[in-house]
């Protein structure tokens, strides 16, 4: 017999005497093929090789009551180990691990890890014995064995990264716009050494180191020309045309977005099918346009977005597209006569909607750009007041501004809305009580 876990194994002489010794083959009714005994008996060197026949592998026997592990290969026998804690297909069987809870101090909950148990696991242990285990997400860090522990708990989340000084992408010390250092748009940030020392908040936007706004009041700069057609109101011409020549630069009206434009048509006055035996039904819809979207939105109807229009335009200026960012004066557009008109020109169409609300031509939500434009907003110190007023600037039945309250002119049918207002009424009380 071998002794426990003892192998024998290296050479095939060393093979050949363990099967001259154990002899006899690998019968199944454990024939004693190592029972020793073989020494004495002639056929000793004839003894087969228990691999003889058997597939290259470990292979099982029981002799003399012990279990017996053999690796075939080639059907010659190359080791052999008895097996104390039993044999299986890859040779012996371990020792078995002994349970965690043998070792406890105590009943109770302990880490794996202070039992010679799995890191991570709590074990409940009863009477030294396993009753249940529970994995730790977070781990299992009891430091003693001599008492009850416990699942390490959630670890409090970890504090908000400590916000970025806009100013430390600023190339040098000076004066940026947030959008040049991953600021805050419209805001102007004072760098020095890579920190901010000072913020200006803009009413509208900013470009190149300052603020595109006048004040906090956004006004429309209009193109300087004749007005060849007035703002008629809802149902009529909803915008202001100016008669310029063709080709004539167009600045940015107001610091903002350009949010949509056209360009493509040519002019197609005289295709002759409307009303005025002008424009045909097609040549209405065919013109040139650029839109944008003022940053400050209406200045004189709070919660209100202000859309530019300037239509019938030749061209957009160089880098114009939608999702440019312009500054008032800054190159826009160019005159020209695209669409159903007589000569060159361009509209102005002004719209104030809701903030959100989209806005679109011709509706009546068109207010006339004159009372946007730069100059013709109200005076400071000409506020809403009995007998005075600024142009319909507060909202509808503001106390204190008859021209608001139903019946007066920004609210004529009194329905709670402007989109009826006397325009020309309103413009002419204002310009005799705040004197333009």
């Amino acid at each position: 017999m071998f002794s426990s876990n003892q192998s024998v194994q290296g050479n095939r002489l060393a093979i050949v005497a363990f099967i001259a010794l154990v002899g006899g083959g690998c019968a199944s009714d454990g024939a004693a093929w190592m029972d020793g005994g073989g020494a004495d008996r002639p056929d000793v060197a004839e003894a087969a090789d228990p691999c003889e026949g058997r597939l290259d592998g470990f292979h099982c026997d029981v002799q003399q009551g012990v279990e017996v592990s053999f690796e075939c290969r080639e059907e010659a026998m190359v080791e052999a180990s008895e097996c104390p804690y039993g044999c299986g297909p890859m040779g012996c069987l371990d020792a078995p691990v002994e349970d965690p809870c043998a070792v406890a101090p105590s009943d109770g909950t302990f880490c794996g890890g202070n039992l010679g148990g799995i890191e991570g696991v709590l074990y409940t242990c009863q009477g030294g014995e396993t009753v249940d285990t529970n994995t730790c997400p977070h781990g299992c860090g009891g430091e003693t064995v001599g008492s009850p522990q416990a699942c390490d708990p959630e670890p409090p989340p970890e504090d908000p990264p400590a916000p970025v000084d806009p100013c430390v992408n600023a190339p040098a010390s000076g004066v940026f716009c947030g959008g040049e250092i991953a600021g805050t748009a419209g805001t102007v940030y004072t760098c020095e050494g890579g920190s901010t020392k000072e913020t200006q908040v803009c009413g509208g936007s900013c470009d190149t180191g300052s603020c595109d706004d006048l004040g906090t009041v956004v006004c429309i700069q209009p193109p300087s020309g004749p007005v060849t057609l007035g703002f008629q109101g809802c149902g009529g011409h909803a915008g202001l045309d100016i008669g310029l020549p063709y080709g004539t630069p167009l600045s940015a009206p107001v610091a903002g977005t350009v949010v949509g434009l056209q360009t493509g048509h040519g002019n197609c006055w005289g295709s002759g099918n409307d009303y005025f035996g002008a424009c045909s039904t097609a040549c209405w819809n065919s013109f040139n346009y650029v839109k944008v979207k003022a940053d400050a939105g209406d200045p004189l109807l709070p919660g209100h977005d202000l859309y530019v229009y300037y239509l019938h335009v030749s061209a957009v200026a160089p880098g114009i597209e939608v999702g440019s960012h312009v500054a008032q004066g800054a190159p826009l557009a160019a005159v020209g006569d695209a669409g159903c008109v007589s000569g060159p020109n361009v509209e102005v169409q002004v719209v104030s909607v809701p903030n959100g609300q989209p806005a679109a031509l011709g509706t009546c939500d068109s207010v006339d750009p004159s009372t946007r434009f730069c100059g013709a907003l109200p005076n400071p110190g000409c506020g809403c007041q009995a007998g005075m007023d600024n142009f319909c600037g507060y909202g509808p039945n503001t106390p204190g501004c008859p021209m608001t309250q139903p019946g007066g002119y920004c609210d004529f049918n009194g329905d709670g809305g402007y989109a009826d207002g006397n325009w020309l009424q309103g413009y002419y009380h204002y310009q005799a009580v705040c004197g333009g």
